[in-house]
């Protein structure tokens, strides 16, 4: 046989056997990919010790790291801004970010007045209702997933809730659905179990006649139990998993959980703090609304990483955090054109956080003492605006 057709021979066997391996080789990869994007997860970076089925995870950018670090004031602007925060007899933690870069960021006060022990970078707040940002990412996570829709109706979840049929995820989420909750008998403001809680929100809510645009807590109560239903898992182990865990969080805590990092809550009088402990009734009434922790660092990095097209397709994320028409709330935050403002008050405790659509200027200031003599949601406009060209709005 001619060597020249002994060697074509040749190559087609190779071709027969090593087709069928590489074939197999793809569609396993292929397999994979597909299915770390039916969870919703992109496979962008994959660590090398990643096990199919845990969250993907991102090594720490030098931002975060660097928000974990004080930073004294360096400069004219941010000795300003320190000098405020002392006149002003701040006592929490401020984080301020301008031009892409941490240019204070710095603790003030007491976190245990009676043992007097200092708040520090570690510190962590009740962030009130800035929690609700985080219960909206938990929606929007399913929505990606494909589990949810903007549209889907909330009778699909809970048609006993009046009205249910004619009001959407959406509605929810911009809280404009005309649910009220009335008030619990002292009784029932006792419980501390989610299930019990919910049943009784659920029990409690009402329509009050019109669909405009008002501020209750009932809204993202709700959107709790819908995400339960949707993923089958209790709200504070997803929370954990699609949060705290898959973001690298640190100083994230619930409130029952009684971290020692946990700030105590204090009024400011005449120069006196009081200690104002509250019942753990009155966190886990707030289920989903305002009864998690978080330092300063760990705010800034779920912000980060909230506009980080990584965790949230941009497309997605805009529609979340797009009001109705003449309105200005959506997903936990004022959508200020400029900025995002979100703030939560509970007990002593508030928390600010003004994060620019630019995604290169941020205020943030927690705080656990309530000074009737200070605002913080102004002293944070009134920081702001010392970093920014455009007009601070106030909310």
């Amino acid at each position: 046989m001619p060597k020249r057709k002994h060697l074509k021979k040749r190559q087609k066997r190779w071709l027969k056997v090593i087709f069928p391996v590489v074939f197999l080789f793809c569609c396993l990869v292929g397999g994979i990919i597909v299915g770390l994007n039916d969870k919703g997860v992109t496979p962008a970076y994959v660590p090398a010790n990643h096990k199919l089925g845990a969250p993907l995870l991102r090594k720490r950018s030098p931002l975060e790291k660097a928000s974990q670090e004080i930073h004294e004031p360096r400069d004219a602007k941010s000795a300003q801004i320190d000098q405020l925060l002392l006149s002003k007899n701040f006592s929490g933690t401020a984080l301020i970010y301008h031009n892409g870069q941490i240019i204070l960021n710095k603790s003030y006060g007491f976190k245990d007045v009676g043992n007097q022990i200092t708040n520090t970078l570690s510190t962590q707040y009740c962030i009130g209702s800035i929690q609700k940002t985080q219960t909206a990412y938990l929606i929007a996570k399913q929505i990606a997933a494909g589990r949810l829709h903007f549209s889907d109706p909330l009778s699909k979840f809970f048609p006993q809730v009046p009205n249910s049929e004619h009001i959407t995820i959406k509605d929810l989420l911009n809280m404009t659905t005309g649910l009220r909750m009335q008030p619990p008998p002292v009784q029932e403001m006792s419980a501390t179990d989610p299930n019990a809680i919910l049943k009784m929100i659920i029990t409690r809510t009402t329509f009050f006649g019109n669909k405009k645009y008002s501020y209750q807590a009932v809204n993202y109560n709700l959107l709790v139990g819908i995400l339960e239903q949707v993923t089958k898992t209790d709200y504070y182990q997803l929370f954990e998993k699609q949060i705290t865990n898959t973001m690298q969080l640190e100083q994230t805590s619930f409130a029952a959980e009684k971290d020692p990092d946990q700030a105590l809550p204090y009024s400011f009088k005449n120069g006196v703090s009081t200690l104002m402990p509250a019942p753990d009734a009155a966190y886990a009434l707030e289920l989903g609304t305002g009864n998690i922790f978080m330092s300063a660092s760990d705010l800034f990095a779920f912000y980060q990483k909230f506009f980080s097209n990584y965790y949230l397709a941009k497309p997605l994320r805009t529609e979340m955090l797009q009001p109705y028409p003449g309105e200005k709330y959506a997903s936990g935050n004022y959508n200020l054109t400029n900025y995002f403002h979100s703030r939560g008050v509970k007990i002593t405790y508030e928390g600010i956080i003004n994060y620019g659509a630019n995604g290169r200027d941020c205020v943030i200031l927690l705080s656990n003492r309530q000074d009737p003599t200070l605002t913080i949601n102004k002293l944070s406009d009134e920081i702001t605006q010392l970093i920014v060209p455009y007009k601070v709005q106030p909310v």
